[in-house]
């Protein structure tokens, strides 16, 4: 009896023995989680360092109990650090105040706990942005201030750019800040033998832009070759793309993007775009051999109206047909918790398609939820 046919009898039996959805992984190799820092979403939940510590280990105990080899642990969430870094400053998740010691070294105990467990650290860089909190006030002057002394952003307030109140980036039509962030991930993954991974902010959303010549200055600078400001911001993603897979892989690294799921609406598709609305050309950068794996963040449904699960699964598994590049699905565990057979399902679609590597939850919180259950 073939393996899948011995799984599929266990998954049955085990079913309705305990009337609860069991999953079983015949060729998924790739069991991923987002591990949150920012707010302290998933760690940490308090400002003690030995507390920290055992909360840390405790999320790693939990992912090797059940299966999962590979964790993106959020270094960089808003403009600040969970390392030892010269250019931006300790975040403030870690102790309460931005710049402020933790007294340890927060990337490293994951990456040697990790080891210990055979799972595969990432490190996990928020690249440009640095607060769209508008809730909370933000001084973007306390934050310049606070930087450390040798940062190459000190005194350069100019290299950052507001779109609205409240929220600020680093601009990325700026050569030397593209040239900044790409060096920073070329020391991480120098210092701490660890890959880089990204999420989908390089520009931002357009639900968090109120006008549209924010970079209008940028724009007339270095704008050489005459471009329309949507395709001179989409290069500008796409050089700092090409620059920090150089980098990183300069350091015998790998180096990977969880770009936003709809590269462009297709047939059945009708939502935002990371082409159109973020500026970010995906599918380019699998072309281009830039990425070692891509994690499409396709947070819906199967079934859904304007972004099918299904639909979106298939695109991404026919792109990567003539590339190398490993491809892991990004999947909403978050909105799913109280519905564990839409999840089940979406497992079970990923093992049956041929250039599917794994999946990876967001978030670990929403993930230990599932564990909690007995499910998983």
């Amino acid at each position: 009896m073939k393996f899948e046919k011995i799984c599929a009898f266990v998954v049955t039996l085990l079913s309705l023995t305990f009337a609860i959805p069991v999953f079983c992984f015949a060729k998924i190799s790739e069991k991923a989680v987002w591990v949150t820092t920012v707010y302290s979403l998933d760690w940490p939940k308090t400002k003690s360092q030995e507390l920290q510590k055992k909360e840390l280990t405790g999320v790693l105990d939990k992912l090797e109990e059940h299966g999962f080899n590979r964790v993106y642990f959020q270094v960089r969430p808003r403009g600040d650090a969970f390392y030892k870094s010269e250019n931006f400053s300790w975040s403030s998740f870690l102790t309460g105040e931005l710049g402020k010691d933790p007294g340890y070294d927060p990337l490293k105990l994951m990456v040697d706990e990790c080891a210990k467990r055979k799972i595969v650290c990432e490190a996990w860089i928020n690249p440009f942005l640095i607060n769209n909190n508008k809730k909370k006030e933000f001084s973007i002057d306390d934050y310049m201030e606070k930087l450390p002394e040798n940062s190459k952003l000190k005194g350069h307030k100019d290299w950052i750019v507001s779109t609205d109140e409240n929220y600020y980036l680093l601009n990325p039509g700026i050569p030397e800040v593209r040239e900044m962030v790409a060096e920073e991930c070329a020391y991480i993954a120098k210092t701490y033998k660890v890959a880089i991974h990204m999420d989908d902010y390089f520009y931002p959303y357009p639900s968090d832009v109120k006008f549209e010549d924010y970079d209008a200055e940028e724009y007339k600078l270095y704008n050489e070759n005459n471009m329309s400001i949507n395709d001179w911001r989409r290069d500008n993603i796409n050089k700092f793309v090409e620059l920090v897979s150089s980098k990183v892989r300069n350091q015998g690294q790998t180096f990977g993007i969880s770009p936003f799921g709809i590269w462009q609406n297709l047939e059945g598709i009708n939502g935002c775009s990371s082409y159109y609305d973020l500026y970010a050309d995906s599918k380019l950068w699998l072309e281009k051999g830039w990425l070692d794996y891509v994690v499409p963040q396709i947070y819906w449904e199967i079934g859904h109206k304007q972004a099918d699960f299904e639909t979106l699964v298939k695109w991404w598994n026919d792109v990567n047909k003539s590339h190398n590049t490993k491809l892991i699905i990004g999947m909403a565990f978050y909105k799913f918790t109280s519905n564990i057979d839409e999840i089940k399902k979406q497992v079970d679609m990923l093992e049956k398609l041929d250039n599917i590597d794994g999946f990876s939850a967001f978030r670990y919180g929403h993930l230990n939820e599932i564990f909690e259950k007995g499910i998983m």
